[in-house]
């Protein structure tokens, strides 16, 4: 119980923890898996997206979030919503660990194009969990600001 007080208290630490995680992936997949990418078939179009620029987008994604939970709670004195801060880091960890767990980050070998890393009901279902995450984010900062119940 400790864990989520502590969560619900500095929400902005889990999100720079996870920053961290991918700038660590990311400088492991410039160095070390240059060709890996994220192959996206949607109808009979393929997007190929480097994986490392997913981590790079993620890590900076992250950072500002956390930023933002920072500025509010330290700058700003202002309590966020409790359910809405539990909210918003579970639905971004349950759709983000849907969408990169499936990769296989010490894939070796090339990939070929007859068969992707995903398959539409298995990231379209990750993508939207991690959005109305991110829209929970908005949601929660602009609430708690007009509610202006400040941290004693």
């Amino acid at each position: 119980m400790k864990f989520i007080q502590n969560i619900k208290a500095k929400p902005f630490i889990t999100l720079w923890g996870l920053a961290f995680i991918f700038l660590v992936y990311t400088l492991y997949s410039q160095f070390y898996l240059i060709d890996t990418t994220l192959d996206i078939n949607v109808h009979d179009t393929y997007y190929v997206i480097a994986l490392r620029h997913v981590y790079s987008l993620l890590l900076i994604w992250f950072g500002l979030c956390g930023l933002g939970y920072w500025v509010v709670l330290s700058k700003f004195s202002i309590k966020l919503i409790d359910w809405l801060t539990i909210a918003n880091l579970v639905f971004s960890l349950i759709g983000l660990f849907q969408i990169i767990l499936p990769i296989n980050i010490f894939q070796q070998e090339p990939r070929y194009y007859s068969n992707t890393a995903f398959y539409k009901g298995d990231y379209l279902l990750s993508i939207l969990l991690f959005f109305i995450g991110q829209i929970i984010y908005f949601l929660n900062v602009l609430l708690s600001t007009i509610k202006k119940v400040t941290i004693t």
